[in-house]
């Protein structure tokens, strides 16, 4: 059998369009601010990005991040909030503590095309959180809880 050049440029079309199809969300033009922490490394920090911005590439797919933060007085207080309230929450069910625990928070926009099911494309969302926790200081970040509220 023999492809022509033709029918292999077809080929790479539909595999390029597949592939367009099955990406996650762009991130190549995010304003990324690390903060600054009395707690962390700077890759402690960067090691707790690199886990949302790896999320955001493999399932916000047509989405675009816009922005993605880290403030470490704001994160402590949420945590603090979280830890000390009554009733249940994903951070105190985790049994996490401040020490290994971080907040960050994103800017993006759900293009036409955005797969998450849950936010409207054609809009800008703002203040989205990622809830990050870790064993210890030895241990990977993980992402515990997204989402607003």
């Amino acid at each position: 059998m023999v492809i022509t050049s033709k029918a292999r440029a077809v080929c790479l079309a539909g595999v390029l369009a597949l592939a367009a199809c099955t990406t996650g969300g762009s991130t190549g033009g995010a304003v990324l601010d690390y903060g600054q922490s009395s707690r962390y490394s700077q890759a402690e920090v960067t090691a707790a990005a690199d886990v949302v911005l790896a999320e955001f590439r493999h399932y916000w797919s047509g989405c675009e991040l816009r922005r993605l933060w880290y403030d470490e007085t704001w994160s402590d207080e949420q945590i603090t909030d979280d830890l000390t309230t009554s009733g249940g929450n994903s951070l105190k069910e985790s049994g996490a503590d401040i020490a290994n625990a971080m907040i960050w928070r994103m800017d993006f926009y759900a293009g036409k095309r955005c797969g998450s099911g849950v936010v409207s494309p054609g809009q800008l969302y703002t203040d989205y959180s990622w809830i990050l926790v870790r064993e210890g200081p030895a241990a990977a970040w993980t992402i515990l809880d997204q989402g607003y509220g």
